[in-house]
C-alpha cells in the first residue's frame, strides 16, 4: 500500500469511491440543471462535466487534507527528534526514537510513522540523513519540509546548530498549525451560513416544483424563462466563487497577480497615451504621479516604467471605450427616447466619471491586498532567514537561497507570485548591477513601505556597516513579536472576510426572491 502511496500529489480513487462520486454528481446534476431547466437533455449534457468537476475537487480534498495531517505529524517528528538531540542522541538515532515514540501517538499505519520508519531503515544502509529527508521532501511537495530539507543540508555543511533548527522549525510548525485553526474558528460560522444559503435556490425550486407544478410553467420552455434561468444560475455560479474566494482569505494565493495579456496585446504600451499627456498638464498631476507610485509598488517584478506605462494606456483605452458607449447611449437616446434625453445624459456622465474611478479604486485594492499579503508573509521571512543564519549561512547567502526557492516554486507553478520574494528578487537584481550590499537592504526597506520591513532591513545593513553579533537574537525577537501581528492580522482578516460574505449571501437571497417574484409578475 505504501508503494503506491509514496506520490503525496496523486490520489487514486478506489472503486467505492468513484461509484459513490458518480452517485452525488448525478444527484447534483439533477439538482442543479434539471431543477433550473427542466430538461433531461441538458441533466445529460451536463452530467459528464459534472462527475469531472466533482472528481477532481474530491482529489484536491483529499491531497490537502492528507499533506495537512502529514505536515502535523512532522512537526511532531520534529518536536521528537529536537528532544532527542537534547539529551545526547545523534542525528541518526534521535529518528530510531522519534519513531518508537511516535507510533504510540498514532499507530502503525500513519503516514508519518512510514515516513520514518523509511528513514530509519535508509540510515542502517548507509544512506545520509540530508538524502533521505530530501528524498520526503521531494514526495510530499510541502514547503516547510522542503525548507527543512535545505537547512539541514546546509547546516551539516557548514558545522550549524542542529538542536537549535531543530527546534526552532518544530516551533515554527507549530505557530502556523494555531493560526490555521485560528482561522477556521473565525470564518467557521459564516461558512455554516453561506452554505445553508447555497441550498435554498434549489431548495425552493423543489419545493414549488413538488407543492405547485403550474406556478414555475412559465420559467421553462420560453426564451425569456430560459433566458432568467440561465442568468440566476451564473449569478450562483459567481456567488460561489466569491465566497470560496473570501473564505480563503489565510490562504497562500496563486492567482492574486494575473495580468490580461491579450488586452496588452490590443494597445501600445510602449508610449503613453494621448489622455496622459493631457491630464499631466492640468491640476491632477500629482494625483497621476501618486497613482503611479501605487503602480510601481504592486509591480515589483517589472520594471518601473513599463509597468506605469502599460497601466496608462489600459487607462486610456478603458476611458475611450467609456466614452464610446455613453455617445452610443445619448445617441440611442436621442432616437428612440427624446423625452428621456436629460436623465440619459446623466446615465452615459456616470459612465464617463465612473470608469476612471472603478479604475482608481481597483488600484487601491491592489495595494491593500499587496500590503496585506506582505505582512502575511513577514513571519515566515524572518524565519526562514533564522533558520538560514543558525545553519550556517551568509545574510547574502541566505537571501540569495531564499529567492532561489522562490523562483523553483514560480517554475514549477506558473500562476504563483509572491510579493516579498518577488521584491527580494528585485534587490539582487540590484545588486549584480553594482549597489552595495547595505544600500540593497535599505532601498528593500523603502520600496516595501511597510514598518516590519523598514526594521529589518535597517538591522540587516547595520549588521554589515557596524557588526553586529547579537543580529540572530534580534531576529529571533522580531521572530515572536511578527507572529503575534500576525495573529492580530489574522483575526482583523477574519472580522472582514465575515462582512464580505454578506454579498454572495444577497446574491443567494435575490436569486430566491427572483425565482419566487418572477412568476407571479408574468402572471399579473
Amino acid at each position: 500500500m505504501s508503494s503506491e502511496m509514496d506520490d503525496y500529489n496523486v490520489y487514486k480513487l478506489t472503486v467505492y469511491e468513484l461509484s459513490g462520486i458518480i452517485l452525488i454528481a448525478c444527484v447534483v446534476d439533477y439538482l442543479i440543471f434539471y431543477m433550473f431547466y427542466k430538461s433531461i437533455i441538458v441533466c445529460l449534457i451536463m452530467c459528464v462535466p459534472t462527475v469531472h468537476r466533482i472528481i477532481l475537487m474530491y482529489k484536491n480534498y483529499r491531497i490537502k487534507r492528507r499533506k495537512r495531517i502529514l505536515s502535523d505529524g512532522f512537526a511532531e517528528l520534529l518536536s521528537s527528534v529536537g528532544a532527542a538531540l537534547g539529551t545526547g542522541y545523534s542525528l541518526e538515532n534521535a529518528f530510531s526514537v522519534a519513531e518508537n515514540e511516535l507510533t504510540v501517538l498514532y499507530g502503525r499505519e500513519h503516514d508519518i510513522i512510514r515516513e520514518t520508519r523509511r528513514i530509519c531503515n535508509g540510515i542502517k544502509i548507509n544512506r545520509t540523513v540530508t538524502e533521505l529527508i530530501a528524498d520526503f521532501a521531494r514526495r510530499s511537495d510541502i514547503d516547510d519540509i522542503l525548507g527543512f530539507s535545505e537547512i539541514l543540508n546546509i547546516a551539516k555543511v557548514s558545522g550549524g546548530n542542529l538542536i537549535a533548527i531543530v527546534k526552532q522549525t518544530a516551533d515554527n510548525l507549530h505557530d502556523k498549525r494555531e493560526i490555521s485553526r485560528e482561522i477556521d474558528t473565525l470564518i467557521s460560522g459564516k461558512r455554516l451560513e453561506y452554505r445553508i444559503m447555497c441550498i435554498m435556490p434549489v431548495a425552493m425550486l423543489m419545493y414549488l416544483s413538488i407543492c405547485s407544478p403550474g406556478y414555475l410553467s412559465v420559467m421553462y420552455g420560453n426564451l425569456i424563462g430560459v433566458s432568467i434561468m440561465t442568468t440566476c444560475l451564473i449569478m450562483y455560479y459567481l456567488s460561489y466563487r466569491i465566497a470560496e474566494s473570501i473564505m480563503r482569505f489565510g490562504e497562500e494565493k496563486a492567482d492574486i497577480h494575473k495580468r490580461n495579456v491579450l488586452y496588452k496585446k490590443l494597445i501600445r504600451s510602449d508610449r503613453y497615451p494621448l489622455i496622459y499627456k493631457i491630464f499631466i498638464k492640468t491640476l491632477i498631476a500629482d494625483r497621476m504621479n501618486m497613482l503611479s507610485e501605487k503602480i510601481a509598488g504592486i509591480n515589483p517584478d517589472k520594471d518601473r516604467d513599463i509597468a506605469v506605462r502599460e497601466f496608462w494606456n489600459q487607462f486610456g483605452a478603458a476611458i475611450y471605450a467609456g466614452v464610446f458607449a455613453a455617445g452610443v447611449i445619448i445617441v440611442c437616446g436621442c432616437v428612440y427616447a427624446g423625452e428621456s434625453l436629460p436623465y440619459i445624459c446623466v446615465l452615459a456622465a456616470a459612465i464617463i466619471m465612473g470608469i476612471p474611478y472603478m479604475i482608481c479604486k481597483r488600484v487601491d485594492n491592489s495595494l491593500k491586498e499587496r500590503n496585506e499579503r506582505l505582512m502575511l508573509g513577514y513571519p515566515d521571512l524572518i524565519n526562514r532567514l533564522l533558520l538560514l543564519l543558525g545553519a550556517g549561512s551568509s545574510i547574502k547567502g541566505a537571501w540569495e537561497r531564499l529567492v532561489c526557492d522562490y523562483m523553483k516554486k514560480k517554475e514549477h507553478n506558473s500562476g504563483y507570485y509572491d510579493y516579498v520574494y518577488e521584491e527580494m528578487r528585485y534587490s539582487l537584481s540590484e545588486q549584480k548591477r553594482g549597489i552595495p550590499e547595505s544600500s540593497m537592504y535599505e532601498r528593500f526597506g523603502r520600496r516595501v513601505r511597510l514598518m516590519p520591513y523598514m526594521k529589518l532591513c535597517s538591522m540587516l545593513s547595520q549588521n554589515l556597516k557596524r557588526g553586529n553579533r547579537y543580529i540572530f537574537e534580534e531576529l529571533k525577537a522580531g521572530s515572536l513579536d511578527a507572529y503575534e501581528k500576525k495573529r492580530e492580522d489574522i483575526k482583523k482578516l477574519g472580522e472582514e472576510a465575515s462582512s464580505k460574505l454578506l454579498l454572495p449571501m444577497m446574491i443567494q437571497f435575490i436569486l430566491v426572491l427572483v425565482i419566487i417574484m418572477f412568476p407571479a409578475l408574468v402572471s399579473l
